[in-house]
């Protein structure tokens, strides 16, 4: 990120704190226990001073080293984290429809070392 986009993302942290000033938490992030969403919760709550909920959607399908990871760096950060859980033959059953109508495309490894979809 360029001097340019820090300043974008320090302006927006301001304009959050300053909406969610008195409240307990000043913003939602949703939470998977992947690299991504960890960093981003450390970068919020530690560089940007952000108050976060975090929220993490339990479709039945994670894993289990990643909710460790996701609680354990909830803990660290004194962030609360409240989870959502769907019922899972709903949700297998939704990603099997999106399989299903997947383009060519999807069917192909999105990255070097990654099975496709189709065949995961």
């Amino acid at each position: 990120m360029g001097e340019a986009g820090r300043k974008k993302v320090q302006e927006l942290a301001a304009d959050i704190k300053r909406v969610g000033r008195g409240r307990k938490y000043d913003c939602v992030l949703g939470v998977s226990g992947g690299r991504d969403s960890s960093f981003t919760l450390w970068y919020c709550v530690t560089q940007l001073g952000l108050r976060p909920l975090a929220v993490h959607f339990n479709d039945g399908f994670g894993n289990p080293v990643a909710g460790e990871n996701m609680l354990k760096a909830c803990r660290k950060l004194g962030v609360e984290m409240r989870t959502i859980t769907s019922d899972w033959r709903e949700s297998k059953d939704l990603k099997i429809a999106f399989l299903k109508a997947s383009t060519p495309i999807w069917r192909k490894a999105p990255t070097w070392g990654l099975p496709p979809p189709s065949t995961a």
